[in-house]
């Protein structure tokens, strides 16, 4: 199975090389390089020091999912490799996961995505946002998901996490394999978001086609976690939950009755969580910038989610 590997770039010159270094030799692959109107050169270097990479440039930056559908336009392999600029694959974890998708009707296959010196806690692969997958998420009790499925959230965990391959709703697009067919039968990536939750929503309609998404934690890759985003304001840290919310009402066609709940429910988690780390600044006062951190993040996550709410009637589709 032959790849084509889709790279999108925004002022990105200083962490691309690191993606491309090991792929770009390699006779077998085809390197396509979607630029997104990058300001500080990106494109000019890339032209440079990797000159046989397809280099599409953008006049406008459109977005993740408009320029991935852009550049997997002109990929020709069977299969077709998301990957961040911030994201490290070898070519002989990229042939693992190669052998991963050629199982029968496995559509979608990702690596464990690792992150030096961050201390995850979560896996860049996971489950439907429903209400229940929200709630364990949001409180934080789905970090006993390995030990207790019934627990499972919206991500996978870290703790507990073993080598084989899962079955998934979906995993994340810094770092996606999937057959060429199903991208066409796709139709791509919605674009209607800028960026966050079009790769879930990619995964899930995928199943909806009948086809497997694999998540394959005995293959690693190394993301530097924000680093292909760094050059986004700083709101882009809560359009994930908006995002979610946004696609849970439109996959279910949920109600206002529905849509409410999942709202309340998720930012109930989302305090409770800010409520345990304002306890540990009063318990742990050492420790105390570091669980203000997490209060602060907790809280915009709750604010943000409690103010931008759609109403479910006006959130009719998915259509790029």
């Amino acid at each position: 199975m032959t790849v084509s590997v889709v790279l999108v770039t925004f002022n990105s010159r200083e962490i691309v090389g690191e993606a491309l270094r090991d792929l770009v030799s390699r006779a077998d692959l085809q390197v396509i390089v979607v630029d997104n109107a990058s300001t500080d050169g990106t494109a000019d270097w890339l032209e440079s020091e990797f000159p046989s990479v397809k280099l599409l440039r953008n006049k406008k930056n459109v977005g993740f999912a408009a320029a991935v559908n852009r550049g997997a336009s002109n990929a020709y392999h069977d299969a077709i490799l998301l990957l961040n600029p911030d994201a490290r694959l070898t070519y002989r974890s990229l042939q693992v996961l190669t052998r991963g998708l050629a199982q029968d009707n496995v559509g979608i296959v990702a690596p464990l995505l690792e992150s030096p010196g961050k201390g995850l806690f979560t896996a860049n692969a996971g489950h439907a946002p429903t209400i229940w997958r929200m709630a364990t998420h949001s409180t934080g009790l789905s970090r006993l998901g390995n030990r207790i499925p019934a627990l499972a959230g919206h991500y996978v965990v870290m703790p507990g996490l073993t080598n084989r391959d899962m079955d998934v709703d979906w995993v994340t697009g810094g770092c996606l394999l999937v057959r060429r067919e199903v991208w066409t039968q796709l139709n791509g990536l919605t674009e209607r978001w800028f960026m966050y939750a079009e790769d879930i929503e990619f995964c899930l309609r995928a199943k909806d086609r009948g086809w497997g998404v694999k998540f394959i934690p005995s293959v690693t890759g190394v993301h530097a976690i924000g680093g292909s985003t760094s050059g986004i304001d700083g709101q882009v840290s809560t359009l994930w939950i908006r995002h979610l919310f946004e696609l849970y009402v439109l996959r279910t066609g949920a109600g206002t009755f529905r849509a409410r709940s999942w709202k309340l429910v998720v930012g109930a988690g989302f305090y409770l969580r800010e409520v345990c780390f304002r306890l540990l600044m009063w318990l742990r006062p050492d420790r105390a910038t570091g669980y203000e951190y997490h209060v602060q993040r907790y809280r915009r996550y709750r604010i943000d989610l409690f103010k931008w709410i759609p109403i479910p009637g006006s959130v009719t589709s998915l259509s790029n």
